[in-house]
């Protein structure tokens, strides 16, 4: 099981299941070798990988936050002798109907073998997985996205899949072995650094969490002023004015200063830079000012925006832009004296957040954090404040919170 780590809201709990795990079932044939330990004796292994506990997730994307499990696909997982790879080991995938412990491979063990790593949602398209050959370190690259909103003017990327990743067998998540196929009997840790050997029948590898964080967001309408009118009459606005709760939708969220590239461990690779990234709104209605969301039964519920997110490095503050859709036929003049909308299309506009990470409440102070959920609360405070590009800093009075009654998370609860 997972456990809450510094009050932070633990997100792989609520989102699949609290351990992925791999577990190794033998049989009583031993392969005789060499003295080193590419040589070594091997031992011929059933792998079992599963998903425990199995929660819940939205539908709308792969959040792991409503009513079904996301399917967890291409699952690899990596022996290691030390610090030296050996083959790859493809597990296939874990979809809803075959979350039970059901996926098994025979393979060949070196009995020297004291660390396995998992990856998941990784592909296997680049050469990097393969049973034929030696593992190379991976690296991971954000893809550029298509068809975002006009107004967006940056170049723009998607954000990076639900990734998951282990380390087994070092720290604080040892490998653990039995003397029984089945796993319930003569249930012994392996110290950190020693091999699994060949005097186990069964081995069980767990410690899977996700290799990168969530966003759930919330936006908040608490300017109810009518201000959206029919008609632009050249830079008059007339007609009978609409609060937002008719006028807007919400289109997403561009989430700034992403890292371009991850390393292994899915944190910031060496040459990286950073890019903008798009997120979707699973939900396009304004919520009412009261209606702020919460960390409930371990996972987030009712958000409109779920974007995955890379680490990001301690201390750092992470800006964004809201960016809202003005439906057609709608027009506003912000506080710049712009008038937003447009008579025959739809149009855009942006409103920018800064997440300070001197409120995060991990040691590191990390605004996303690999394996938690950040949860943000936007509420507008006035629709004046709207851009028409994206904002790039922001002057606008932010009011940053974090709600620490439920001790699952970090939670921001900032006015825009």
């Amino acid at each position: 099981m997972k456990k809450m780590r510094n009050g932070m809201y633990l997100f792989a709990a609520a989102i699949v299941a609290s351990t992925v795990g791999l577990s190794s079932c033998s049989n009583d044939e031993e392969g005789v070798g060499g003295t080193d330990w590419k040589n070594g004796p091997t031992k011929d292994v059933t792998l079992s990988l599963s998903v425990k506990k199995v929660s819940k997730r939205i539908t709308s994307d792969e959040a792991n936050q409503g009513n079904t499990i996301q399917e967890i696909k291409d699952i690899w997982v990596v022996p290691m002798v030390g610090n030296e790879y050996l083959q790859p080991i493809s597990m296939g995938n874990i979809t809803p109907t075959n979350a039970s412990p059901d996926l098994k491979k025979v393979a060949t063990l070196n009995t020297s073998i004291n660390k396995f790593v998992v990856y998941g949602n990784v592909g296997d398209s680049d050469g990097t997985w393969s049973e034929s050959s030696i593992f190379v370190e991976p690296e991971f690259s954000l893809m550029q996205k298509t068809g975002v909103p006009e107004a967006i003017k940056s170049t723009t990327y998607k954000p990076y899949p639900m990734y998951y990743y282990g380390l087994a067998g070092e720290g604080t998540n040892p490998i653990k072995g039995y003397t029984d196929k089945d796993f319930t009997q003569g249930e012994a840790t392996i110290t950190a650094g020693d091999p699994i050997g060949s005097s186990y029948a069964a081995i069980k590898v767990s410690g899977v969490n996700y290799g990168v964080g969530l966003l759930a967001a919330a936006v908040l309408n608490g300017d109810e002023d009518e201000v959206f009118y029919p008609t632009n009459n050249g830079g008059t606005l007339e007609g009978d004015a609409v609060g937002a709760d008719e006028a807007i939708e919400i289109a997403g969220v561009l989430i700034n200063g992403q890292y371009t590239k991850l390393n292994k461990t899915f944190d910031k690779a060496a040459d990286a830079s950073e890019g903008n990234v798009y997120e979707e709104a699973a939900d396009v209605i304004l919520k009412e000012k009261s209606a702020k969301i919460a960390f409930a039964n371990n996972k987030v519920a009712n958000a409109n925006i779920y974007s995955v997110v890379a680490k990001t490095e301690a201390e750092k503050n992470v800006t964004m832009n809201i960016v809202f859709k003005i439906k057609q036929g709608h027009f506003i003049k912000n506080n710049s004296g712009q008038i937003l909308g447009e008579a025959d299309k739809d149009a855009y506009a942006f409103l920018g957040v800064i997440l300070d990470a001197e409120k995060a409440s991990t040691t590191e102070k990390c605004v996303f954090q690999k394996d938690f959920t950040t949860l943000l609360n936007a509420t507008v405070t006035d629709w004046g404040n709207l851009s028409g590009e994206e904002v790039i800093t922001t002057d606008v009075n932010l009011g940053v919170e974090i709600d620490t009654e439920w001790q699952q998370g970090t939670a921001y609860d900032v006015e825009i």
